[in-house]
């Protein structure tokens, strides 16, 4: 999925229809293990003005993301891409602290 789509479906999960969030949360997760994806959400985050609801839309799923996966599980599944990896404890800590103070917490 382009950056434009995760875009649009990041928008869906803050509608009021269970249906679409529904439906745009499993499009989410179905994303989880591929490269990039991470170093997508980054830079919708970044770009709060831009993205609008979208960014925090996708602050929520980074983190979950690096929460649930940061630490390969025992199996040797690794969902996050080793670029993504390196782009991410590169651009993290910057990232956060640029944030609005909304969606810091």
């Amino acid at each position: 999925m382009d950056l434009a789509q995760l875009v649009d479906v990041l928008k869906s999960t803050l509608v009021h229809d269970t249906a679409v969030v529904h439906s745009a949360t499993k499009a989410l997760f179905a994303a989880w293990g591929t490269p990039g994806y991470p170093t997508a959400l980054l830079t919708i985050v970044q770009d709060s003005e831009r993205y609008g609801g979208a960014s925090f839309a996708a602050a929520i799923q980074l983190k979950n993301l690096i929460v649930k996966h940061w630490a390969v599980g025992e199996s040797g599944e690794d969902l996050i891409d080793a670029d993504d990896r390196v782009t991410l404890r590169g651009n993290l800590v910057t990232v956060l602290l640029e944030l609005p103070r909304n969606m810091q917490r």
